[in-house]
């Protein structure tokens, strides 16, 4: 579907003009007119080396920046048991993280953080 200049202007993309194949696509040009998503969260991963973890990163408030949070592993001898668990915690952690959960905020309940580890 080809879109006309006017068109696109009514979308809000009105300076910089890019020819690609037959079609006309226009960017902005300006850094400042680009919206940002402030970043809540980096979602949890394994670490596996001479101590295992699951390392995530989620927003400070006092902090005011992203602030690293490690869940260690090495309780848990048996590798593929180990592998297992951080599968699952990983994916609690991410669910939880996505759904709005911060671990730094007063208002979470002590039960909310023990569900998850």
């Amino acid at each position: 579907m080809k879109k006309s200049t006017e068109q696109l202007s009514d979308l809000g993309f009105n300076s910089i003009e890019i020819k690609i194949g037959s079609v006309k696509v226009q960017e902005k040009k300006y850094f400042s007119e680009m919206e940002f998503v402030p970043v809540n969260f980096l979602p949890a991963r394994l670490v596996e080396g001479k101590e295992w973890y699951v390392v995530y990163y989620a927003y400070h408030p006092e902090k005011k920046k992203l602030h690293r949070k490690k869940v260690k592993l090495m309780r848990i001898h048996d590798i593929k048991e180990r592998k297992k668990y951080a599968k699952g915690l990983i994916f609690r952690l991410n669910n939880a993280l996505a759904s709005g959960w911060n671990p730094f905020e007063s208002n979470n309940s002590a039960n909310d953080s023990m569900t998850l580890t």
